[in-house]
């Protein structure tokens, strides 16, 4: 999969996002919404996991399908890298992580599987749904939401 096609694939996503985050921008911040920190995050992540396996037998569901669950996947997937960079940065404990890859990162093995892996995270998005620049892995989630950020 190129760029480009990981963008597009993404995209719809991030705008997502940005169209909810109007409706809490002068409510509780993000983080708020996961008390239990690392497993209220690793909990949403997998109620969406399960509602997969459950579109894969039902295929055709009433609400919800799997397109929407992959987006909300994404999504949540993202505030828990966003809530994690947070963590990091604020003990000073293992930063270089959750920041850009570089060859020091602390993937190895994801670098050894994937080659692109190093380009891809330090490439700018192009202008999309969120209407700004931001980049891939190791950016705050907050670029997509901007000034009125809800994660503040």
């Amino acid at each position: 999969m190129n760029r480009e096609r990981y963008l597009a694939l993404i995209n719809p996503a991030i705008a997502l996002v940005v169209r909810k985050a109007e409706d809490y921008n002068d409510g509780p911040s993000l983080h708020d919404y996961f008390p239990f920190r690392d497993k209220s995050y690793i909990q949403m992540i997998h109620l969406k996991a399960l509602r997969l396996v459950s579109l894969a037998d039902n295929p055709k569901p009433n609400f919800e399908g799997t397109l929407d669950t992959l987006y909300d996947l994404l999504n949540y997937t993202a505030f828990y890298l966003d809530y994690l960079e947070q963590k990091c940065q604020s003990s000073n404990v293992g930063t270089s992580s959750l920041s850009a890859p570089s060859s020091q990162a602390a993937h190895p093995e994801q670098r050894a599987l994937d080659p692109h892996y190093n380009a891809l995270a330090q490439q700018s998005l192009p202008t999309s749904a969120m209407g700004s620049q931001s980049s891939l892995p190791g950016s705050s989630i907050r670029k997509v939401y901007g000034e009125n950020s809800p994660l503040s």
